[in-house]
């Protein structure tokens, strides 16, 4: 008698715990695309993906004016960003430019406000490394990334 392979297909996911179905092999883990929502007040504020917190925001609405920053929620920083993020990264849908910032750093520079939208910490946009359409902040010794 001989061996036939059958191809391996996906079957279905499922949203928590992601898993893939495959053939006779059944829940095998799916890691490369797990997206975690991350919820404030019963609303999707973003997603936890590979240990980074992804905040896709309307900057035009979302950043604040006075002093110049990006928020998070402080209950959702405290209760999933913080334990299980090493990065947060905020997209703003309208300019496609993404701000970088460690959760380490936004942890020790955050300062707290609450001005009708729940309590939220933030950081200043100065201590944010840009990054796309065309941008990228330059390094802390004015170096870029052509080794010049």
């Amino acid at each position: 008698m001989r061996y036939k392979e059958m191809p391996s297909r996906r079957n279905g996911f499922l949203q928590e715990g992601l898993t893939i179905q495959q053939g006779n092999n059944s829940n095998i883990p799916y890691h490369r695309s797990v997206k975690t929502r991350i919820e404030a007040e019963g609303r999707v504020i973003g997603y936890l993906q590979d240990h980074t917190f992804i905040k896709p925001v309307i900057g035009s609405k979302h950043r604040l004016k006075r002093p110049p920053a990006w928020a998070v929620d402080a209950e959702a920083f405290d209760r999933e960003v913080k334990p299980n993020a090493t990065e947060i990264v905020v997209v703003d849908k309208e300019t496609s430019i993404e701000y970088h910032c460690s959760v380490e750093t936004f942890d020790r520079l955050k300062r707290e406000l609450d001005r009708g939208f729940g309590r939220q910490y933030f950081v200043t946009l100065n201590h944010w490394e840009v990054k796309g359409n065309g941008h990228h902040q330059l390094g802390l010794w004015g170096g870029g990334d052509d080794g010049r």
